[in-house]
């Protein structure tokens, strides 16, 4: 419980701060180095309506893509694909925990309503989650990589671009390192071990239970077509998020290509990932608004671009679990016990 405080609190600090950057420069009236907070509501009211329909219509894509993935993933481990509608509300409630809730204990939430449904242990359910975390963390490393190297009309600060370089790496590096792992497991096990207890003995087993988990994901991956599939549906899922922010950015005038909307997720997925209060709140704004300001968007619109982004994101996310919560599909009390019941100690055994 003690550790649960300090991360919120922690969380709470961290959003406080860049809910201060987010809106940095804005006051109740114009004044020489802002703007005012009625230019910012004019951007807002400003959206056009094909940009709502837009960014829902591209948000139900990248569900479906999404699910279809887990299935594909299931379906390795299992032998069969979960039915569609009890893989649709199960991610729902996935999507609107892993947003919302503190702590990461959203993580918690998608495995543990699998196995109340009887679709698929607990356990290969973490270890399907561990690996979507480290395919979607190397994709999107790549994907930061090539959008900040990529040729544009105003060159890039030299940081950025160093920033691009050490994401390409980075990605080529875990790809390699990931790969042999794979091959060489055992070997792999021991020397992680080796290494990391030299800093922490204690690091060094949390670490290689990541491993192992990391690992025991890719069972699901029976045959090379099941592989590439979910690499392919990884791969559109976050291309269609990119087109997404790219709708809305056109939808509110603000007059950038499909490459700056890349950018703007790439750095908007770095802000998730530090410690955050519940609804990415503060941590969203700020880092969608670095990504603009460095593309050359002025304040104003920035600013009001990262604040309609993250409301039709919270929206979007609790709409579609209320959809499913109206229709029984879903209970808040199913839920709660999924967020609440703790990942299993034991590695999961690789299916046969």
């Amino acid at each position: 419980m003690t550790g649960r405080i300090v991360k919120l609190l922690l969380g709470l600090v961290v959003g406080a701060a860049c809910l201060w950057l987010a809106f940095r420069g804005v006051a109740s009236a114009d004044h020489e180095n802002g703007v005012s907070w009625a230019e910012i509501g004019a951007h807002l009211r400003g959206t056009a309506w094909w940009g709502y329909a837009g960014v829902v219509a591209l948000f139900l894509a990248q569900v479906a893509v999404r699910v279809e993935r887990w299935r594909v993933q299931v379906r390795g481990l299992t032998g069969a694909a979960p039915p569609w509608r009890d893989s649709l509300a199960i991610n729902a409630a996935a999507f609107a925990a892993v947003f919302l809730l503190p702590f990461r204990l959203g993580e918690l939430v998608r495995p543990n309503l699998a196995a109340q449904r009887g679709i698929l242990p607990a356990a290969q359910g973490f270890a399907a989650s561990a690996l979507e975390r480290v395919v979607d963390g190397m994709v999107t490393m790549g994907f930061f990589g090539v959008v900040l190297l990529a040729p544009r009309a105003e060159p890039l600060p030299a940081y950025v671009t160093a920033g691009g370089w050490t994401a390409l790496v980075v990605f080529g590096g875990a790809a390699v390192v990931f790969a042999l792992a794979f091959r060489l497991r055992a070997f792999s096990e021991r020397v992680t071990m080796r290494v990391v207890s030299l800093v922490h003995g204690r690091l060094a087993e949390r670490v290689a239970a990541m491993l192992r988990a990391f690992l025991d994901g890719f069972a699901c991956f029976r045959r090379p077509v099941d592989l590439v599939a979910y690499l392919g549906h990884t791969v559109a899922y976050w291309t269609l998020n990119a087109v997404s922010m790219w709708v809305l950015l056109r939808s509110m005038g603000i007059d950038q290509g499909l490459m700056a909307a890349a950018f703007c997720l790439c750095f908007v997925i770095i802000g998730v990932m530090i410690p955050a209060p519940p609804g990415n709140v503060g941590n969203f704004h700020a880092f969608a608004r670095l990504a603009l300001r460095i593309s050359g968007v002025a304040l104003a619109p920035a600013v009001a671009y990262a604040i309609m982004l993250h409301a039709l994101s919270v929206a979007c996310v609790v709409g579609l679990v209320l959809v499913f919560l109206l229709s029984g599909d879903l209970s808040l009390s199913r839920m709660r016990q999924a967020a609440a019941s703790q990942p299993p100690t034991a590695t999961p055994a690789t299916p046969s």
